[in-house]
């Protein structure tokens, strides 16, 4: 399932997979934002995400319930992706 929102530059993607291994569920989010924030600025106002790692382009975040924010600068903005993977 995919949807997307939002204004010119500042704007979301999300894609959501289910998957049904015979009795066992899993589901895989992605929300892609764009903003016209600097990454180090979105990194600054997303407290609740830890730094990580930094790997050529992308600086990686994770909070404490496993969600993952990963950073790209764009231009002038950021592109945040945050992914998450959960059984249900």
């Amino acid at each position: 399932m995919v949807s997307t929102w939002g204004s010119k530059g500042d704007s979301v993607l999300t894609k959501a997979t289910f998957i049904k291994h015979g009795s066992q569920c899993s589901y895989d989010l992605t929300s892609i934002i764009h903003s016209s924030k600097s990454c180090i600025g979105y990194a600054q106002e997303m407290s609740m995400f830890d730094y990580v790692a930094e790997t050529g382009d992308y600086i990686w975040m994770q909070n404490k319930g496993g969600v993952n924010m990963l950073l790209h600068p764009a231009g002038s903005g950021c592109v945040a992706t945050f992914t998450y993977d959960q059984k249900a």
